[in-house]
């Protein structure tokens, strides 16, 4: 007997055995039909409960298809591309630069492929790649990523269904020539699956008239970076109909650089909000709960130690990294940091090197798992080369995870770390004419200044310290690299050496930063007082300086006959003086002659021999 069959005979039985004992059939009381239909209730719930549990297995079920199909479908168009790429390569008539470019198309291309949520989205990556590829296999697209650039400085937008928004570009350029007549255009759609805005042309391009070269110099570490970086705003007006989920913007711009015409892309993202019931961007109704979606895991910033990195320093890069997915970890992080390729010289000399090496030798760093929503730093320490340019460098982290049931994701970021050649300055030997003068006279001081490093000398200024001298201060302005500033200067005696006649030359100047050093070059310049006449015998005085008459021969001649009577009384003075001295000399020696012949006759007073007279 079933379960059923055994439920309904118990019923009966029940309702039997009440009436036979009351007589009648329970008035006001529940009946066997009432009963039974409870009973019914109970197993019908019950019953409604597996078939939603069920169904709840085959939305799971259905899902992980779905995700396994997407998952085929990416590998299968990546391998398509990256065969199409790989033949192109082959082509005789490209040079190594176009090959690089189409390494580099494929590397982005498999990022977006890899980390897309649709077919679509999926095939809007492989078509973009593929105009790429043939703009640069027939020469007449030139890649332009080196040049115009969003800057670090933008932060995506959030936008909701119906609102008119304004979506500014911070757009910097990188070349090192002008570009002019630049005009950005985004590529509308009418798809609201790739376009989350009102379609419409008005509004949808802007110009910029020019952008000026960009110099490392100037505007490094954000110093100065007025007219190489440039807002541009496009206003738009978000769709009704809008899904909720991240867009891609594309814009394609189109400028002049050395007349020459060159075009590229910018992509962009903005975050939309749609009306309920509008759905999910890249979720179809059969996979609304958003699970299989690849987690992504994104560079957020990093930091040097030091923080100035000059070329030839060893220095620990930490780069930040986070777990965008808000429910799935990853597991199994490897991550692997290399500088990018750098490349000098053209044609058969030309090589190529890598910015960083790693102090280790190792370059791969392994985590366990990173949490969902959580964070994680990378520290690894590097070694500049010592002869960079003075310049931004690329630092690439390529990461390799897993996820639940997917394996060996993979996906790719990078850094920039700006590298400073640090400035240095050598003089030649100091040229002082004369090397002796007197208080309020002036020396000639002369010398180079040579810039024997790799950045230019801002600001230069040559100053003289020493107590014995003044003035000479002299501005030489910029010295670029292996340049020479000359110094050419005039000092002014101030006050008599009492040292070893030591003059500093203090030669100051500024890095690109505005941070002043301070090199300084001696030398040995001697000042003495000027002569003083006063103490000398001859009298001056009696010169008077003739009245200056006016005309001709008359107004020079009282001049010459004033020297001519200078010059006798000079004379006469100076022969009266020996005369007078050689007088002297005579009396003095007559006196001691005299002395002399008084002694040899032995006077005493008393007579010739001294005994005196007798009678």
């Amino acid at each position: 007997m079933s379960r059923r069959s055994k439920k309904w005979f118990g019923l009966l039985f029940a309702a039997a055995l009440s009436a036979a004992v009351t007589g009648i059939c329970c008035v006001g009381g529940p009946s066997a039909r009432t009963v039974y239909a409870d009973e019914e209730d109970k197993e019908q719930k019950e019953d409604s409960g597996e078939a939603q549990q069920n169904n709840d297995d085959d939305d799971e079920e259905e899902e992980e298809r779905a995700r396994k199909q997407l998952q085929a479908y990416k590998e299968s168009q990546y391998l398509q591309l990256e065969a199409k790429i790989n033949a192109a390569k082959e082509s005789n008539h490209l040079s190594d630069s176009t090959r690089k470019e189409l390494d580099s198309v494929l590397g982005t291309a498999r990022a977006q492929i890899f980390g897309s949520d649709t077919q679509t989205l999926v095939d809007g990556a492989v078509g973009s790649a593929t105009t790429l590829m043939e703009g640069l296999v027939k020469g007449n697209q030139t890649s332009t990523h080196n040049f115009l650039a969003l800057t670090d400085t933008y932060q995506t937008p959030t936008v909701s269904a119906g609102q008119k928004v304004s979506i500014t570009l911070p757009v910097i350029s990188y070349a090192d020539s002008e570009l002019s007549d630049v005009v950005i255009r985004a590529v509308v759609d009418n798809s609201v699956d790739k376009w989350p805005f009102v379609p419409n042309s008005a509004g949808a391009v802007q110009t910029i008239k020019s952008f000026p070269p960009y110099k490392n110099t100037e505007h490094a570490n954000n110093i100065d970076m007025s007219g190489v970086r440039q807002d541009i705003t496009f206003n738009f007006t978000v769709r009704d109909d809008v899904k909720s989920g991240y867009y891609s913007l594309p814009f394609h711009f189109v400028y002049k650089r050395n007349g020459v015409e060159e075009e590229g892309d910018l992509t962009t993202y903005v975050k939309a909000i749609g009306k309920p019931g509008s759905g999910k961007l890249g979720v179809t109704e059969s996979t609304d709960k958003d699970k299989q979606q690849q987690p992504r895991v994104i560079v957020t910033g990093f930091e040097t130690n030091p923080a100035r990195v000059n070329a030839g320093d060893t220095f620990t890069v930490t780069i930040h990294m986070q777990n965008t997915s808000g429910s799935k970890s990853v597991t199994n992080v490897l991550f692997d940091m290399q500088a990018a390729q750098e490349t000098t010289g053209t044609g058969s000399n030309a090589t190529t090197y890598q910015a960083f090496l790693p102090t280790s030798g190792a370059s791969s760093v392994y985590v366990d798992t990173i949490p969902a929503g959580s964070t994680h730093e990378l520290s690894i320490e590097m070694t500049a080369r010592a002869d960079l340019a003075e310049k931004p460098y690329v630092l690439n982290v390529k990461m390799k995870y897993d996820c639940g049931e997917q394996y060996n994701l993979e996906d790719t970021a990078s850094v920039s770390i700006p590298i400073y050649q640090e400035a240095r300055c050598e003089t030649g030997s100091a040229e002082i004419t004369p090397t002796e003068i007197t208080v309020g006279n002036q020396s000639n001081i002369a010398f180079g200044v040579y810039n024997t490093g790799k950045t230019t000398l801002n600001n230069v200024w040559v100053r003289f310290k020493a107590d014995s001298v003044t003035g000479g201060e002299t501005y030489l302005g910029n010295i670029s690299p292996g340049g020479t500033g000359n110094l050419d200067a005039m000092v002014t005696g101030a006050a008599a050496t009492t040292d070893d006649g030591t003059v500093i030359a203090e030669i100051s100047f500024e890095n690109d930063q505005g941070n002043v050093t301070t090199v300084e070059k001696a030398f040995t310049l001697f000042v003495t007082e000027e002569t003083d006449y006063s103490d000398t015998d001859m009298d001056f005085g009696m010169m008077e300086e003739p009245t200056k008459p006016e005309g001709g021969i008359k107004r020079v001649l009282p001049w010459i006959l004033g020297g001519i009577a200078a010059v006798a009384v000079v004379a006469f003075l100076v022969v009266h003086l020996l005369k007078k001295r050689r007088e002297k000399a005579k009396d003095m020696a007559a006196i001691g002659d005299d002395t002399e012949l008084l002694s040899g006759t032995g006077f005493d007073g008393k007579g010739t021999d001294g005994k005196g007279s007798g009678s």
